[in-house]
């Protein structure tokens, strides 16, 4: 006897097995690495409650502009305006004013004060 003789060919296993030929794939989801959204560590991707004018006022996410800011606020009671000052309060009775177009970073921490600009309020 050969190898030869000894090879069984694929056509050959088809006809005496009992599996079918086709195996149906089950659909497993991947992850893409590159879509921040899946990154468990992406400081972007968690709401947070800020506080405006001493109010709480949730964010979508921990990275936002001035503008988001008051318009959140608005959008959930607090009494200010689009067009009013926003002042981040920092440690150290130190303050920040904060544009329209500035990023800010925030946590639960974070504090805010909305006014019209008039020193005399």
């Amino acid at each position: 006897m050969t190898a030869s003789d000894h090879m069984i060919y694929f056509s050959e296993v088809a006809e005496v097995s009992n599996f079918p030929l086709e195996v149906p794939m089950t659909e497993t989801p991947v992850l893409d690495e590159l879509d921040p959204a899946h990154h468990h560590h992406d400081p972007t991707r968690h709401a947070v409650t800020v506080h405006v004018n001493e109010r709480p006022v949730r964010l979508p996410t921990r990275r936002v502009t001035g503008l988001e800011v008051k318009e959140h606020a608005i959008a959930q009671g607090v009494p200010i305006q689009l067009d009013f000052i926003l002042v981040e309060e920092l440690e150290g009775g130190r303050t920040r004013t904060i544009g329209d177009g500035d990023h800010v970073h925030v946590t639960d921490r974070t504090q805010f004060l909305a006014n019209d600009g008039d020193d005399n309020s």
